[in-house]
């Protein structure tokens, strides 16, 4: 049906309600029910990425195991391959782009402190809905999880908006200060749902409201990302999913301290880069054993170097 309607770019364009249930269908999703990497994208056999994802490569060659060729066909082992590639390639170039920001010196805005708040932060209504999920289901593991699932696509969908904002050089202090308006529109008083919180997402392609956004491509990445993080639900007692969760926080979580991108760095965020800066550059997890746990077997060798990302400066 989605193929037939010119994939989920179409669907954008003719049926923009539809268009959103269909993602919440498919986040809520449960991993078993999903049997591809990702939703058609365009109506095209084979389909295409969309172009405007740099962190994307769809003309990187894989060397698929002949091991893995039994499972399935190689076509689908390709498809599942590439998804992680792409996966582990967005969480490296978001990386590479928040060490660019920490590696601008930047000067000490001198007016008020006050100035600037910052929305994620322990205690803060954004933070509070997107580091604790309630157990107002009493435990009950399917609907446990479509909040975990909801938790982890809001998530990506701050990532992705932070990457562009690193990528554009604007201020995504702009865009958590919109988030939280429709946050606090939705209940003053109490906190809202997290299923609420993703149709806030949702209603413009995770974009604010009043902005042209784009023709469906961040909601298709969320989607695809979420799909790929679903495999690591149940590995090692959770303590993987628990840590993309962390390292989705921790991407946030710092630019919010250090003022990266901001209009203004007060002399608090100035102090926390260069403490960052002087922390160790481990990465946050081994990518070879992460091939491993999302593919759940040999993974594949990439023939054809992916890129390199082209960082800009940003304040």
């Amino acid at each position: 049906m989605v193929r037939n309607r010119g994939g989920m770019r179409g669907m954008r364009a003719s049926s923009p309600f539809l268009e959103k249930v269909l993602y919440w269908v498919d986040i809520s999703c449960a991993p078993k029910a999903i049997y591809t990497s990702c939703l058609p994208w365009t109506g095209t056999v084979p389909d295409t990425s969309p172009e405007s994802l740099d962190f994307l490569a769809p003309d990187v060659h894989l060397a698929i195991p002949p091991t893995q060729t039994a499972v399935g066909s190689f076509d689908s082992l390709c498809d599942q391959n590439r998804a992680c590639e792409d996966f582990l390639r967005f969480f490296r170039c978001l990386h590479e782009l928040e060490k660019a920001a920490l590696g601008c010196p930047g000067t000490v805005s001198r007016s008020s402190p006050a100035s600037r708040v910052r929305r994620f932060t322990p205690g803060a209504p954004l933070h509070s809905i997107l580091t604790m999920l309630p157990d107002y289901d009493h435990g009950i593991r399917d609907i446990r999880f479509i909040d975990e699932y909801t938790c982890m696509s809001c998530l990506f969908f701050l990532a992705v908006a932070l990457y562009d904002s690193y990528r554009n050089s604007t201020n995504f202090d702009r865009y958590l200060d919109w988030l939280d308006m429709e946050v606090q529109r939705l209940s003053p008083s109490t906190k809202p749902s997290i299923t609420s919180v993703l149709w806030i997402f949702l209603n413009n392609g995770g974009y604010p409201q009043g902005e042209a956004g784009d023709a469906g491509e961040r909601c298709w990445v969320v989607s695809r990302m979420v799909r790929i993080a679903k495999r690591l639900e149940w590995k090692r007692q959770g303590t993987i999913w628990d840590r993309l969760r962390q390292v989705l926080i921790n991407f946030i979580f710092a630019q919010q301290e250090c003022a990266l991108g901001s209009d203004s760095v007060d002399e608090e965020a100035f102090i926390a880069r260069q403490q960052r800066r002087r922390q160790s550059n481990e990465y946050f997890w081994d990518e070879d054993e992460m091939r491993v746990e999302l593919l759940g077997s040999q993974p594949s060798s990439v023939l054809t170097p992916y890129p390199q990302l082209q960082t800009t400066t940003v304040a």
